[in-house]
């Protein structure tokens, strides 16, 4: 009689705990490692107004860094340690090439950050989010760094499951950067002397479409 209580108790936990079929989740607390990459694109809203200038008494000369519009990719890890919230961590660059006229020929913003989900209907086939983040910015021209700023990440997606541990996601998300004031070396610069960019806040908005693999303990 013992054994088939114990047994009817956790049976009952199973189901009750148990997520919804679409996802596949196991008990509502299971931890589950995740592991993304995606392709962005989207824009700098003022990209144009950060302008590299030539050092003073070389004629004043600014430039523009690049055009505002872009694309890029990213990477990134997460914990779900709850069914309602992801940690991550993430990489992700942007590229913005440049014409005649700007000062870089491929302005390249980097960011390393750290954020949260929230999943709003967690375990279900389709699963919509909200995101919040912040990190660390690198800015320069084809990698190389040339200034550095602190910024945040808003957004919003929805992933759907393809499989127990496979989705396809799409996100939109808002991301504002200051961007601390920083040299650019002379190589880079038509007039062949070393340029200087003033401090500026950067801000635009991207669209992703990311593959995400799921694993859960």
């Amino acid at each position: 009689m013992r054994v088939g209580i114990r047994g009817w108790l956790v049976g009952v936990l199973a189901v009750s705990w148990g997520a919804p079929a679409g996802a596949g989740m196991e008990p509502w607390f299971a931890p589950e490692l995740y592991y993304g990459v995606g392709a962005d694109a989207g824009f700098l809203g003022n990209a144009g107004e950060l302008e590299v200038c030539a050092a003073a008494g070389a004629s004043g000369v600014c430039l523009p860094l690049g055009e505002p519009a872009g694309g890029g990719a990213s990477v990134l890890v997460g914990l779900r340690a709850f069914g309602w919230l992801g940690l991550e961590l993430g990489y992700d660059v942007f590229l913005h090439s440049g014409e005649d006229g700007d000062a870089f020929e491929l302005a390249t913003l980097q960011a390393v950050r750290i954020g949260a989900r929230f999943l709003l209907m967690p375990g279900s086939t389709f699963e919509p989010y909200l995101l919040a983040g912040g990190g660390l910015y690198l800015l320069g021209d084809e990698y190389d760094v040339a200034g550095v700023g602190g910024g945040f990440q808003v957004g919003a997606g929805v992933d759907v499951y393809l499989a127990r541990a496979l989705s396809l996601g799409a996100s939109v998300a808002y991301r504002g950067v200051g961007m601390g004031s920083f040299r650019v070396e002379a190589a880079e610069l038509p007039w062949g002397t070393e340029g200087t960019a003033a401090s500026a806040f950067l801000h635009g908005a991207s669209v992703r479409i990311d593959v995400t693999v799921h694993s859960v303990y």
